[in-house]
């Protein structure tokens, strides 16, 4: 399969050094490829970044692009003789890709495009790198200016106001197509204009795709969309649309600052009027540039309002939204909440939450179960250290999970074990995808669809196809779907605070403590912003703040954050560094013994993190609290303020 898959990650990782350096534009690259492939093009990408990071003595090289481009070399087999001379690197990786063609045709799933989208500044954005050594010099931990007033936006209404389940209004239905259907066709078609435009189409064959893409906003913006978006949100629709456009058609070698700003503007603004008209939906916009060819490409992702929580820190007040994916696009998500600077909510993706309860939450509150927190190879980790680790997070998951108030603990470890048995059967249909080179999907919900049960007719044994529906069948009751549900609620109350805490951070001057400095280098390197740094820091304040506030899951929680350190893909990351900070700074604050560095010779020590693991485990639940919060009042220089959730109650 090298044939097959090098191509697509060497395209990946020339998206990456096109835009900005950043490696989550490599996996947004990979999430338009065939889904067949997308797995292990994007293990093919993780793996060399990680051996590039490993191979050269400064990892941040060139902000990150030395180590990308030795990504690159490695998967073209072009590795120049010197691993840390910048400028060979950089001759090679240019004579490497003027060698190569471009990359393949996106794979087309349905009738809209294929994207995936990993968003700065998120709870759990996943991208893959490895442990920098400590930077050189520290910077100052001293607060930077505070940021930009929010925009005033009109009153809200209904659930937006006072919390709770949006009320069903008339026009649901057509608002639903609008932002599920009308708008993403609109954009699919904007994009082949643009495309068409770049490819010298002729004026007949522009006109025809022109035509395409005005039906569509018609039907989006036109009479009956009016009559149940209301004035307000249909105007910021309309506008929506325009700024996408102007967007995408940006000229050759427009930055596209100035658009991206406008869509981000835009989006915001339809946002606000949705809640102020009471309708339980919202949008989030992007615009994905490709530095090679130009190309860009706007988006707009809708989803359902499940239910709005209104948290209150002091005089402050932070609206929280639960939310479900209700547009067509098929693209993969990384995050179980996000947000970003032009939104002014907190936001919680119960698709991704409904995943992870499958896969770590629920299966773990089955009796005797571990909870899987390293990768499966482990490498340097002792077995029983590892066994001892996970049995530990499976104890901690039926004690805190297992134990929520009003959930039926029997239907519970029933879920649990049924859950357990499916992820069995389909980790090893797994391993039979990977060796004929193939990906298999996962299920992401809690009953399987159909088209699951066909897919793995090459790969499956009758008898293993017979156990999957019976299980299947177990999980159809109502006693399985309300401990599911249960479980959910549970984990996504710990999400939001974790989201609010980040939009309580965005409206103040950013601080960045000495202990995450020492790690990660300053919030701003060379007159750049240090988009690494700042995640970090983010990430540090938002998973802290979480643990100090957790009045019953904490301690799962703080397995979820080590997961970052135990897992060896997930080395380098922001959510990396702020776990080594949290884990040691609260072994510091409780008087707990550290018998090493968490980090040493540029990799994480994951059998000194164990131990501290276990020990900070091992510590009662309200001592685990009470700890967290002096740590993030120390390291953030200012009291941890008291987050109430002020909604009314279903």
């Amino acid at each position: 399969m090298p044939a097959v898959i090098d191509p697509l990650a060497l395209a990946a990782l020339a998206r990456a050094l096109d835009h900005d350096g950043d490696l989550d534009a490599a996996h947004a690259a990979l999430g338009r490829v065939d889904p067949l492939l997308r797995a292990a093009a994007r293990r093919r990408v993780r793996t060399a970044h990680a051996d590039a990071l490993l191979a050269t003595r400064d990892q941040r090289a060139d902000d990150g692009r030395h180590a990308l481009r030795l990504a690159y070399l490695m998967i073209a087999r072009a590795v120049p003789g010197d691993l840390d001379d910048v400028a060979a690197v950089n001759a090679a990786y240019d004579e490497a890709r003027a060698s190569r063609p471009g990359p393949g045709r996106v794979w087309w799933a349905t009738t809209l495009t294929a994207l995936a989208l990993a968003t700065a500044g998120s709870a759990t954005a996943v991208a893959i790198a490895r442990i920098d050594g400590p930077p050189s010099p520290s910077p100052s931990s001293a607060p930077s200016s505070l940021p930009p007033p929010e925009p005033p936006a009109p009153p809200a209404r209904g659930a937006f106001a006072a919390g709770g389940v949006p009320a069903p209004l008339p026009g649901d239905a057509i608002i639903r197509r609008v932002l599920g259907s009308d708008v993403p066709a609109y954009l699919i078609a904007l994009d082949r204009v643009s495309q068409a435009q770049r490819g010298g189409a002729t004026p007949a064959e522009l006109s025809a795709l022109e035509a395409e893409m005005a039906a569509a906003r018609d039907r989006a913006v036109g009479a009956e969309a009016a009559g149940a978006l209301g004035e307000g949100a249909t105007r910021a629709l309309g506008a929506l649309m325009a700024t996408a456009r102007a967007a995408a058609l940006s000229a050759a070698g427009d930055t596209g600052d100035e658009a991206d700003q406008a869509v981000a503007s835009a989006t915001g603004a339809l946002d606000d009027e949705l809640a102020a008209a009471g309708a339980g939906y919202f949008v989030d916009g992007d615009v994905i540039h490709d530095g090679g060819s130009g190309r860009r490409l706007s988006l707009v992702y809708a989803f359902a309002v499940e239910r709005v929580d209104l948290f209150t820190a002091g005089a402050e007040s932070v609206r929280a939204l639960r939310l479900r994916r209700i547009d067509r696009l098929n693209w993969s998500h990384t995050l179980l909440g996000f947000t970003r600077p032009h939104l002014r909510a907190a936001l919680v993706l119960l698709d991704q939450l409904d995943e992870q309860v499958l896969s770590l939450i629920a299966p773990g509150v089955a009796p005797g179960a571990p909870v899987r927190l390293f990768d499966l190879e482990a490498a340097g980790v002792p077995a029983e250290e590892r066994a001892a680790v996970e049995a530990r997070a499976g104890e901690l998951c039926r004690a805190e999970y297992g134990a929520l108030p009003g959930l039926d603990a029997a239907a519970a470890v029933r879920l649990g074990e049924a859950l357990g048995r499916r992820r069995a059967i389909v980790e090893a249909l797994e391993k039979r995808a990977e060796a004929r080179g193939l990906a298999l999907v996962t299920p992401g919900k809690l009953r399987l669809p159909e088209s699951f049960t066909r897919s793995i007719e090459p790969l499956a044994t009758k008898a293993e196809i017979a156990d999957l529906k019976a299980i299947d069948d177990a999980l159809a009751g109502e006693p399985a779907q309300r401990a599911f549900t249960a479980l959910r609620d549970a984990l996504a109350a710990s999400i939001e605070r974790h989201e609010v805490q980040h939009r309580l951070d965005a409206r103040r001057a950013r601080v960045m403590p000495q202990a995450l400095a020492d790690r990660t280098g300053p919030l701003v390197q060379n007159g750049r912003e240090h988009k690494h740094a700042d995640r970090a820091r983010a990430e540090l304040s938002a998973y802290l703040s979480e643990l100090a506030r957790d009045p019953r899951t904490g301690r799962v929680g703080l397995g979820a954050l080590a997961r970052f350190v135990f897992d060896r893909q997930h080395h380098g990351v922001p959510e990396c560094y702020a776990a080594i900070v949290i884990l040691e700074g609260l072994a510091d604050t409780l008087g707990l013994p550290r018998e090493a560095p968490l980090i040493a010779g540029r990799a994480v020590n994951r059998r000194a993190a164990a131990r501290l693991y276990l020990a900070l485990a091992a510590q009662p639940p309200e001592r685990l609290r009470d700890a967290a919060r002096r740590l993030w009042e120390k390291l953030f220089a200012s009291p941890l303020p008291d987050l109430h959730n002020a909604s009314k109650q279903p």
